[in-house]
């Protein structure tokens, strides 16, 4: 049971570890493009999609995390009550380092570096005046719900194919511990 559940966290751990990103190194950024760049933060509100983007994936996860727990003690005739503490203190852990990494004060000089590299000057205007229109405004009002819809049809998808991603996890591990046992002569395979 728990070999199942450490290679969730390795696979946890190899996707936070691909996460990482190096400091973005450009030319300082034209004055009057950076206050497009400040004018279209303040219609988009990153640090708030992103707030809203780790407690979707927040809920996502800790479901997940919750759900093979109690799968897997059933599976071994164990209560899952007993280690709702600890999932929770995990859950917690993990996500105020997360919340931490993902921090509007350490995201936005590397937003601000993106804006500068994606749009010219002329785009960030336009975008900015759409944004100030009817329309705009509407599109900036829905998007946090229409987000939240599209990652529950992604979650939707996904719950499908649980089960064969835990075949695969199975087999991988399988396929590891074969690696790990030495080859006829005694060699190690690579």
């Amino acid at each position: 049971m728990f070999n199942r559940i450490a290679v969730c966290f390795l696979l946890f751990n190899a996707f936070l570890h691909a996460a990482r990103t190096q400091e973005p190194s450009s030319p300082p950024i034209d004055p009057a493009k950076a206050a497009l760049i400040d004018q279209m933060m303040i219609l988009l509100r990153p640090d708030l999609r992103i707030a809203q983007a780790l407690e979707l994936y927040q809920r996502a996860f800790s479901k997940g995390l919750e759900e093979t727990f109690r799968n897997e003690c059933i599976k071994n005739n164990q209560d899952p009550a007993k280690y709702k503490p600890s999932i929770r203190h995990f859950e917690d852990q993990t996500f105020a380092l997360m919340g931490d990494r993902v921090s509007w004060d350490k995201l936005k000089p590397k937003f601000i570096v993106i804006y500068d590299e994606t749009f010219t000057k002329q785009e960030l205007t336009d975008i900015i005046a759409f944004y100030k229109t009817p329309s705009g405004q509407t599109l900036l009002k829905k998007t946090p719900d229409l987000m939240a819809k599209a990652s529950q049809v992604g979650q939707e998808q996904m719950s499908g194919a649980l089960g064969e991603i835990q075949r695969l996890t199975e087999a991988f591990m399988q396929d590891m511990q074969k690696a790990q046992k030495p080859a006829p002569g005694g060699e190690k395979h690579p």
